[in-house]
């Protein structure tokens, strides 16, 4: 697998998790949701970063902003999204 690929993964991942449940996925329930895609190889990619690192350099790379619902949502727990 390439980063586009892990990418692509998870931009349909956070797109399809808003279109059912008009919310961001939270970044715990990726691993979960990469390992029934068969990405479960992603780790290899991320160059003993964390995937939330990974998600935030690509956001910053591509321009993307928390509030763009066409990219990858990142929230903490502690820190609930706002609408």
């Amino acid at each position: 697998m390439k980063k586009e690929e892990l990418l692509a993964t998870l931009s349909t991942i956070a797109q399809e998790y808003w279109d059912a449940h008009q919310l961001p996925v939270l970044l715990s329930q990726l691993p979960k949701e990469l390992e029934q895609r068969s990405q479960a190889d992603y780790k290899s990619l991320l160059d003993s970063g964390s995937l939330k690192s990974f998600i935030k350099e690509t956001q910053a790379s591509q321009g993307r902003h928390r509030s763009d619902r066409s990219g990858i949502r990142v929230f903490n727990k502690c820190q609930p999204p706002t609408r």
